[in-house]
């Protein structure tokens, strides 16, 4: 949880460097806010924020050089500042980035052996596959919101769900956004979130993007593309909408970077 907000905010910075003209000074606040943000990232240890981050980052730099409005030689400065401050990050926190790729490979290949795991891959597999098992019950409208626990569990007692060998401790839910939304409303459900929280946003940044008039426009419309992409990220390995801390940064994030083109309407 606490690195996506670390992820979204390294986001933020990214491309206010990107989109923003400063000066030199509030350019260097901005670097270093960054450089802290990374690091806050990694040492979180969340490799579903991380996923978030390479996806945001080359989204962001895309965007910003389709509009011709923002300078080359911006861009070019903060992709070689970027690469620096990544670069920082990964050197000092090798360690931590390594352990948990090695992790990462171990816990799949565990759960595809059917040997003893409790990682958090291995669980994450068994639950998954649990979930799509619960829709396969009730395919157009789900086992009901809050419901997932209490199939998940009935099906470890059965044997229906987990794996030999493997810790299948029960949990309250599915650890992933999309599988939630499929097992506890269905396809009907999973079409509507989808819907509404993803794509109309897209399609109202996309138009904002399209007719942004300054900095400060395409600013709203990039970053609102970038974060909702994050957060599509999120979704995949963690079920962001059962933490409120994160559901209050979504929604704060959407109405302010939505807020500068509404102003414009009235």
């Amino acid at each position: 949880m606490f690195g996506s907000i670390a992820v979204i905010t390294a986001l933020a910075l990214f491309v206010s460097l990107l989109l923003i003209k400063s000066k030199k000074n509030y350019l260097a606040v901005i670097s270093l806010s960054l450089l802290c943000a990374l690091f806050a990232a990694v040492q979180s240890g969340t490799r579903g924020a991380w996923l978030g981050f390479i996806v945001g980052v080359p989204l962001g730099l895309c965007l910003s050089l389709i509009a011709k409005e923002t300078p080359r030689q911006r861009i070019v400065l903060v992709v070689i500042t970027s690469i620096l401050l990544v670069s920082i990050v990964g050197i000092s926190a090798k360690d931590e980035i390594t352990a948990r790729w090695e992790a990462t490979v171990q816990y799949i290949d565990n759960t595809q052996k059917n040997r003893d795991d409790d990682g958090s891959i291995g669980i994450r597999l068994i639950m998954w596959d649990a979930a799509v098992k619960i829709w396969y019950r009730h395919p157009i409208i789900g086992t009901g919101i809050g419901d997932y626990q209490d199939d998940y569990l009935e099906m470890i007692n059965s044997g229906e769900a987990g794996f030999p060998g493997v810790n299948t401790t029960p949990f309250t839910y599915a650890h992933s956004t999309l599988f939630e939304a499929l097992a506890g409303t269905g396809a009907l459900g999973l079409v509507g979130l989808i819907l509404a929280t993803f794509i109309l946003p897209i399609v109202f940044f996309l138009k904002g993007y399209k007719t942004s008039k300054n900095e400060w426009d395409r600013y709203a419309s990039v970053f609102g593309l970038v974060f909702i992409s994050a957060f599509m990220i999120f979704g995949l390995t963690e079920n962001w909408l059962a933490h409120k801390q994160l559901v209050m940064t979504f929604s704060l994030l959407l109405a302010i970077m939505a807020s500068r083109f509404s102003a414009q309407t009235e």
